[in-house]
């Protein structure tokens, strides 16, 4: 059984408890984001009961390879266009400092 504990669907966090001692097995997969923070925050607990934990994990760890250099593509790309709007990033701008570099 896999549980979903999210504020789209509360599941009794009892019924969990009881299924995993049901099983004998739980699994918990944390995601902490500490871009831009002293202390990193807890954005994603994933919780797994019973059978099947083994190819579930080993499904999402081929879909985290196949879809995370899409990510951090998509990511960079906004990075750039972000400075390039906020800094004046332009030939002439190049130019300039080209120049007086060789000056």
């Amino acid at each position: 059984m896999a549980a979903r504990l999210s504020l789209a669907s509360r599941m009794d966090l009892a019924a969990v408890a009881e299924a995993a001692k049901a099983a004998g097995r739980l699994g918990i997969d944390t995601e902490f984001m500490s871009e831009g923070r002293y202390r990193a925050l807890l954005c994603l607990v994933g919780v797994v009961v019973g059978d099947g934990w083994l190819a579930r994990t080993l499904v999402q760890a081929a879909v985290n390879a196949l879809t995370l250099p899409y990510f951090l593509t998509v990511w960079v790309l906004l990075y750039l266009d972000l400075r390039a709007r906020k800094e004046p990033l332009d030939l002439n701008t190049l130019r300039a400092d080209l120049q007086a570099l060789e000056a």
